[in-house]
């Protein structure tokens, strides 16, 4: 987040704590006349919900003895409200005293429950690798294959080059031969000592970090991850290893910027915590209604539903329930987020549909935490579900689903869609020679490029065994065919290692144009005809085809 995002943050934030602190004030001070009025059960009632929120919020603003003294008061009148006779169990004037008391930790709030201050991150740029490699021949080797998916590679010799070089801007990734001090321990420990500092000074904060070395051993590999390395290459080094481990920490970063539903009756404490979220890198909606929830999660898709318990005409649980009764949010975590410390009370809330329980009040730092793990496991479990587990790649139904969705698109706005089936070429026989660990590279690696090659708005699947198919929206064949040709040189010029024997393989494909056929079962079939005269015509080509 940049620094105006950050200030504007806690701009935020501190207008919310003045506003805080002026609605306490009223609060307290209408509790203490209500019970000096009348201390019925209603009354009572109205007493420990408000005393809950105090309890739950007043931490998160600064005011811990204001959530500590408010807790010990919820108790007590919850033990009222469970007497037999609530007129005389109690002394309602000294009731109301203790809570016109609660004023008194209004003065000037203390650091509210914190988490990870509010500052700027350099971003990388993609695709920018910085390789620093003494070895002219190794640092060639390795910046060809990377060059071939894209990556723009500047080879270094020195840890100084290398400083200067990240200084002007962050890569995605930092490769560095250990041996390029002189090897040995002192030298290693100047590198890692080097990286940590240009990590602290925010360099490197969003790059991946991955070491080529001789050595195999547990201790170094300990010491790289103590220096939070992402990767330890043990030479000689196989660089389809290493765009792999590139492609994986891009699909991690590639994760979506998360939706975060907060429903809470609280609308100034719902606030904060959106704000927190907001400046953690959520997309963050609140609502105070808890009748109104469904209707927002239908426009805006949360991946993650924070609830309250304790809410007026429908309860945290209830909602939850409700929420589970919809298919399609099954499976969208929801947490509570909650002042209730009563733990029987938290293990009953969590069976009734909820992923978690998280106590108010929170730190900033726990709860932007607490989101993100959540959202990225929900995430996880999804791409586990419709993703090929080899590649990353949407799986055969998936993809087929894509394409119809695309196909109704393409009606609707009238513009061309291409779809290309492309197969390995000989991949038996690659299984068979070289073993079906290099079978899996191979396709690992043809993925991996196809994903370099294509667009956003395209889609890319593993259609079955060695064949993929991509989904190319507002595309015609020609330029579908262009694209096809690039992947397809690209891919015949990558040197693959197995066995100590080093070999290369070719793919053909075929293209259909939503031009020639209308519906997507016909755009599959005639893309699968285009391939199989591209096979029939020599292989390490592609066709474009025609409608029957």
């Amino acid at each position: 987040m940049n620094e105006q995002r950050a200030a504007q943050a806690l701009a935020q934030l501190e207008a919310l704590k003045r506003d805080y602190k002026v609605r306490t004030r009223a609060v307290v001070e209408s509790l203490a006349v209500r019970l000096q009025q009348s201390a019925d059960e209603d009354v009572l009632a109205e007493v420990e919900s408000q005393l809950h929120k105090l309890a739950g919020s007043g931490g998160s603003f600064g005011y811990t003895e204001l959530s500590r003294a408010a807790r010990q008061l919820e108790l007590k009148v919850r033990g009222l409200r469970n007497a037999a006779d609530v007129s005389t169990a109690f002394d309602a004037d000294g009731l109301a005293e203790q809570i016109a008391d609660l004023g008194q930790h209004l003065g000037t709030p203390g650091d509210p429950l914190s988490g990870p201050r509010l500052s700027s991150r350099r971003a990388t740029q993609d695709n920018f690798v910085v390789l620093l490699e003494p070895n002219q021949s190794e640092a060639e080797r390795l910046a060809a294959t990377l060059l071939q998916f894209g990556h723009d590679v500047r080879v270094k010799s020195s840890l100084d080059e290398l400083a200067a070089e990240v200084g002007n801007q962050p890569p995605e990734a930092l490769i560095i031969d250990l041996d390029c001090e002189g090897g040995g321990q002192d030298s290693i420990r100047r590198i890692f000592d080097r990286v940590q500092t240009l990590r602290d000074d925010g360099d490197l904060s969003q790059s991946v970090v991955f070491y080529l070395s001789t050595d195999d051993s547990t201790e170094l590999r300990l010491s790289a991850a103590r220096a939070a390395a992402s990767g330890l290459f043990v030479k000689p080094i196989d660089p389809m290893a290493i765009v792999d481990r590139l492609e994986l920490a891009r699909q991690h970063r590639a994760a979506p910027r998360f939706k975060v539903l907060v429903v809470d009756d609280d609308i100034l404490l719902a606030r904060h915590h959106a704000t927190i979220l907001e400046a953690g890198g959520f997309d963050v909606e609140v609502v105070e209604n808890p009748y109104a929830t469904l209707d927002v999660m239908a426009r805006f898709r949360p991946d993650l539903v924070l609830l309250d318990i304790y809410m007026p005409g429908c309860s945290g649980t209830e909602l939850a329930r409700v929420i589970r009764m919809h298919e399609d949010w099954l499976a969208t975590p929801i947490v509570y987020l909650s002042a209730e410390t009563d733990v029987d009370l938290q293990l009953t809330a969590t069976s009734e549909g909820a992923d978690d329980f998280l106590t108010k009040p929170i730190s900033d730092g726990h709860l932007v935490a607490a989101a993100r793990n959540r959202c990225e496991r929900a995430y996880q479990m999804s791409m586990l579900i419709n993703r090929d587990s080899l590649t990353g790649l949407l799986k055969h139904a998936r993809i087929k689903e894509e394409l119809i969705n695309e196909v109704s698109r393409s009606r609707r706005s009238r513009l061309p869609l291409s779809v290309v089936m492309a197969d390995i070429d000989h991949f038996k026989k690659v299984n068979d020679t070289y073993g079906h660990p290099a079978g899996d590279q191979v396709i690992r690696a043809l993925g991996n490029l196809m994903r370099q090659r294509v667009r956003a708005s395209d889609r890319i699947g593993r259609y079955g065994g060695e064949e993929f198919m991509l989904v190319l929206p507002n595309c015609r064949a020609d330029s579908a065919q262009q694209l096809a040709d690039d992947i397809r040189q690209r891919f015949k010029a990558l040197q693959f290692a197995a066995k100590n024997q080093q070999f290369s393989v070719t793919l053909s494909a075929g293209i259909a144009c939503s031009e020639e056929v209308a519906d997507a079962t016909a755009l599959i079939a005639v893309a699968d005809e285009a391939l199989y005269r591209a096979k029939q015509n020599g292989r390490d080509r592609s066709e474009i085809g025609t409608a029957p």
